[in-house]
């Protein structure tokens, strides 16, 4: 059989995935704690995870948010590909992201194409912090709160694309505004209803060092745990760029 020639001398992978720790943000308490213990006189260490399939960075499946489609209709194939990392480091809080911040983006970098990937760099990922003892806060996390996000123009304008994944630094897509009226109405977020529902285009949140990648040309691995019927699923979100 021949070998597969894999030269990754002129590459470095980029992490993009935030650490699993008690006190990170999430919506639900993740849990990490002790099952086995060479301390007292166990003959491995070992530990138990309570974690939601949306803690930290993952991925959102159509099921998610009532769609048909789990994680496991897609191919492999999905998880991966070449990324347009657009620049939206200078929206202010709550603020949209709106067709004119993308044709600005395309006119300076090329046209986004069919099944690539779109990353959403605001800057948000400063934002992630672990509570703890030492540094308590009140209230829900900063990270959670007034983040910036799609607007439905765009969500529709990356759909007709045909893109195959749309990633984000901040907890969701979707504006702040937005999160907060389904979160009180029972209404769908609407970014996540027009991509992944409406255009089947995967979502995955929560990344981190997007400022660390080009605008064009970073290939992106982040694939999910093989989990029966999941809504979502955490990932370790990979970026492969050139050296120089």
């Amino acid at each position: 059989m021949e070998q597969i020639d894999l030269n990754f001398e002129k590459y470095r992978f980029i992490d993009l995935t935030h650490e699993f720790k008690e006190g990170m943000p999430s919506f639900s308490p993740y849990i990490h704690f002790s099952n086995l213990s060479c301390d007292v006189g166990d003959k491995y260490n070992s530990h138990i995870l309570q974690l939601s399939e949306h803690h930290g960075t993952h991925v959102d499946a159509p099921f998610h948010i009532g769609g048909k489609k789990i994680l496991n209709d897609y191919s492999i194939d999905t998880w991966h590909g070449f990324c347009n990392v657009i620049d939206l480091t200078y929206k202010k809080p709550g603020e949209f992201v709106l067709s004119e911040d993308i044709e600005k983006w395309e006119k300076l970098h090329g046209n986004i194409s069919e099944n690539e990937i779109v990353l959403l760099n605001y800057g948000w990922d400063k934002k992630w912090k672990i509570k703890s003892k030492k540094t308590p806060y009140s209230g829900p996390p900063e990270f959670f709160d007034n983040f910036p996000g799609l607007s439905e123009e765009v969500a529709h304008y990356f759909g007709r694309l045909k893109i195959k994944m749309i990633g984000t630094d901040t907890a969701t897509i979707d504006a702040f505004s937005n999160f907060k009226k389904a979160q009180t109405s029972g209404t769908l977020e609407p970014a996540h209803k027009i991509l992944l529902i409406e255009n089947d285009v995967v979502v995955i949140e929560c990344l981190r060092n997007l400022d660390k990648l080009p605008p064009k040309g970073a290939y992106l691995f982040s694939f999910p745990l093989n989990i029966y019927k999941a809504t979502g699923s955490p990932v370790r979100a990979l970026a492969l760029i050139t050296r120089d």
